[in-house]
Formats: C-alpha cells, sequence, structure tokens
C-alpha cells in the first residue's frame, strides 16, 4: 500500500546520498522547487511525469521510491519505454487476459479515464498507477514500460 510517508522517506535518502536539497533537486530535475518541498513535507502525491523524472534522476524503481517494494537489485537499470503508455497498456490487458469491463467494475476504475489512457489522451495519475499495477499483478515499473 502506498504511504506518502515511505515515499518522504526515500526522497531523502537519496537526497542525502546525492548531496542534495531541494533546489539542487529541482535544478538538476526540472521539477520546480515548491513541488518538491510539497513531496518532502508529504502534503500530496507526485505527478506521474515527476514520479518517472525522480526514479530515473535517482536510477531507481518506481515502485521502490513509492514504498510498494522493499530492495532492488544494486544494478537496476529502467528500461527504455517503446512505445506510449496507451499501447502498453493495451498489450499489458492482453497479455493479463483482463478486460476493460473487469477494471471498471471489478476495480472501480472510470471507464472514461481507461478511454483516455488507452487512446493516449493521457496518462493515469500515480494513484491510478498503483491501482492498475494491483488489477494486473504487475509493477509499476512494468506499467510504464520501464522493465
Amino acid at each position: 500500500m502506498l504511504s506518502l510517508l515511505k515515499f518522504t522517506e526515500r526522497m531523502n535518502e537519496f537526497m542525502v546520498i546525492h548531496s542534495l536539497n531541494a533546489t539542487s533537486l529541482a535544478e538538476k530535475t526540472g521539477i520546480a522547487r515548491p513541488t518538491i518541498s510539497g513531496l518532502l513535507r508529504a502534503e500530496h502525491l507526485p505527478s506521474t511525469k515527476a514520479l518517472k523524472t525522480f526514479a530515473d534522476f535517482f536510477e531507481c524503481p518506481t515502485d521502490y521510491l513509492l514504498g510498494l517494494i522493499d530492495d532492488f537489485p544494486e544494478n537496476f537499470k529502467k528500461a527504455q519505454p517503446l512505445m506510449s503508455f496507451g499501447e502498453h497498456f493495451r498489450t499489458l490487458l492482453k497479455e493479463t487476459n483482463t478486460s476493460q469491463y473487469e477494471l471498471t467494475k471489478r476495480h472501480k476504475i472510470s471507464g472514461n479515464l481507461l478511454y483516455k489512457w488507452l487512446h493516449n489522451e493521457s496518462e493515469p495519475s500515480v494513484y491510478n498507477l498503483i491501482k492498475l499495477s494491483k488489477a494486473l499483478s504487475v509493477s509499476v515499473d512494468c506499467l510504464l514500460g520501464r522493465e
């Protein structure tokens, strides 16, 4: 389960390891300093874009940053997404034999959002990425095409 405090703890750990403060992390990642400060105070979840940016910068799985897993291989290397989120999501639905109907009824995910994700009109929020990863039994990194 997602814990804002765990995310904040992991971000702080990485920032200490890399000798960064909120201002220097903002400069290096392009994420606004007020956004980073809010994340470090556990005021809100990161956007999907910010999550990917931090995971890429710190060279770690998104699942680790979010506190969904406790360990990751020291030699973790993310894969470069080969297709858009929508294409990858469609592929995962086929591979997991999961219907859109099942996601809307059983997992309470909006059909309108599913349509937008499948047609690359938007990407899911971090909250919905976690919900989808559980529904499909895959990691958030897998959903994002990072592994």
